[in-house]
C-alpha cells in the first residue's frame, strides 16, 4: 500500500472510521491542494462545523455525541454528512473535507504514530472492541472452534495482526484457516453465507449489520481466549493548527464523559462500546 493511503472501515480507507484508520507510514506533508486560498476558514463562530460519515458502521453514534458536544460548547450544530460512496482514497480526501466542510471530523480510531502531523486528535469518547461473531451455538471462545474451520478477518486491522501472530505460534495442524477479507462486511458475509465459520470484525460492525439486517440475528459473540481483546479508543480529527478547538472538544468530551451523557448515548444505542475515563 502506498505511502498516504488509509483503511477504512477495515476495507482500504477507514475514515477511521472503523475510523480513517491509517496502516501505512503516514506522509507528514500538508496534501497538495489546487488553489487552497479558495477555502475559508468557518467565520461563524457560533457554529460547531463538523462531518459525520454514513460508511462508518458507528456514524448514529458519532452524531449523537456530536450534537452534545456542541451543546456543552454552546455553539450551534453544523453537520456536514460525507456523501463520499468511495472505499479507498488518500490523505488529501480528509485534507479537503477538513478544509472544505467541517472543523471536526468524527469517527476516528485513536492510533499512536499513523497519522500525519498536519492532523491532530481529539481525546477518547469511547472504546469498542474487536470481536469473533458467530453462528454456532455450542463456541463459546475462539479455542472452541474446531482448528480446520475457516475464520474471515478484516484484514489491515490491530485483531488481525494479532490473530496472524498467533497462528504463526502454532503447529500446522492446529492453524485455522484465515479468509482474509476487505471490510468487515465482507468478512460478516461469509460468515453468514457459510464460507467462513467465524469472523473477526469490529465490535460495532456486528451491531450495525444486526441493525440493519435480519439476516444477521441469530449472530454471536465468542470470547478470544486464548488471545487477548484487541480494544481501541475512538475519537474525531482535526487540523493540527486547531489547537484551541481541539483543546474546548476535549474539555466537553471529558464533561460529557463524567455527567454520565457519553454512557447514556452508548446505553440508549445498545452499542458495544465503553466511555472512556
Amino acid at each position: 500500500m502506498a505511502p498516504g493511503m488509509i483503511i477504512r472501515a477495515c476495507a482500504l480507507i477507514s475514515v477511521g472510521l472503523m475510523g480513517f484508520m491509517p496502516i501505512a507510514a503516514p506522509a507528514q506533508d500538508t496534501p497538495y491542494i489546487a488553489e487552497p486560498w479558495r477555502y475559508g476558514r468557518n467565520d461563524d463562530k457560533n457554529t460547531l462545523r463538523y462531518c459525520i460519515d454514513p460508511r462508518d458502521s458507528e456514524w448514529k453514534i458519532a452524531q449523537d455525541i456530536a450534537q452534545q458536544i456542541a451543546a456543552a460548547l454552546l455553539l450551534e450544530p453544523a453537520p456536514k454528512m460525507i456523501e463520499d460512496k468511495r472505499v479507498t482514497a488518500g490523505w488529501d480526501v480528509l485534507y479537503t473535507h477538513l478544509l472544505t466542510d467541517c472543523d471536526v471530523y468524527f469517527g476516528f480510531k485513536l492510533i499512536p504514530g499513523v497519522y500525519p502531523g498536519w492532523v491532530t486528535l481529539t481525546r477518547p469518547y469511547y472504546a469498542s472492541t474487536y470481536v469473533f461473531a458467530v453462528t454456532d451455538p455450542s463456541w463459546q471462545s475462539l479455542a472452541d472452534i474446531p482448528p480446520d474451520r475457516p475464520i474471515a478477518t478484516a484484514i489491515g486491522t490491530s485483531a488481525d495482526f494479532s490473530f496472524i501472530k498467533y497462528l504463526q505460534t502454532l503447529p500446522p495442524a492446529r492453524q485455522w484457516p484465515r479468509f482474509p477479507m476487505g471490510t468487515n462486511e465482507d468478512a460478516l458475509a461469509a460468515l453468514s453465507k457459510g464460507t467462513a465459520a467465524a469472523a473477526l470484525v469490529w465490535g460495532p460492525a456486528v451491531w450495525a449489520a444486526k441493525e440493519a439486517n435480519p439476516a444477521y440475528a441469530d449472530l454471536r459473540l465468542i470470547a478470544p481466549d486464548p488471545l487477548p481483546p484487541t480494544t481501541l479508543n475512538m475519537g474525531a480529527a482535526m487540523l493540527g493548527n486547531q489547537s484551541f478547538l481541539r483543546s474546548n472538544v476535549d474539555r466537553a468530551i471529558s464533561e460529557l464523559t463524567a455527567d454520565g451523557t457519553i454512557a447514556a448515548i452508548l446505553k440508549d444505542h445498545a452499542f458495544p462500546a465503553e466511555p472512556v475515563p
